[in-house]
């Protein structure tokens, strides 16, 4: 075999796996929720304000269920930012459904407030940023 033909060869290879590095790199990578902080518990007519959080990625989102409900309760959550302290949203569970998620895509220092309407058993609320 000739030199220019091994030389062809080599380069040939060397372009291949350039080429498959390079399609590798520009996937998109992909990205999951981390959770930034949870809150639970089973009370009646309760509320609590949570300490502060900060959001450094662009999406994030609220994440709320309870598995225990007597009839006529709901969940009420307001987010809050931390640096003005107002209402950045508010987020009702509606009466049948005691699960759900709200999105957002701003970075920030926020709390939550975390109002128990009724009677709430075995509740969970996430706050979860994507990363």
């Amino acid at each position: 075999m000739k030199k220019e033909h091994v030389v062809i060869i080599i380069l040939a290879i060397l372009l291949a796996v350039v080429s498959v590095g390079w399609i590798i790199s520009s996937q998109p990578k992909r990205k999951e929720w981390v959770t930034v902080g949870s809150w639970s518990g089973s009370q009646s007519d309760y509320n609590m304000t949570t300490e502060h959080f900060l959001i450094s990625g662009e999406e994030w989102r609220v994440v709320y269920s309870c598995n225990q409900v007597v009839a006529g309760s709901h969940f009420e959550i307001i987010v809050y930012d931390a640096y003005t302290d107002g209402v950045v949203k508010q987020i009702t569970s509606p009466f049948q459904t005691f699960s759900g998620e709200s999105y957002w895509n701003s970075k920030g220092r926020f709390y939550l407030t975390i109002f128990i309407h009724g009677t709430l058993g075995n509740w969970v609320v996430y706050v979860q940023e994507c990363k």
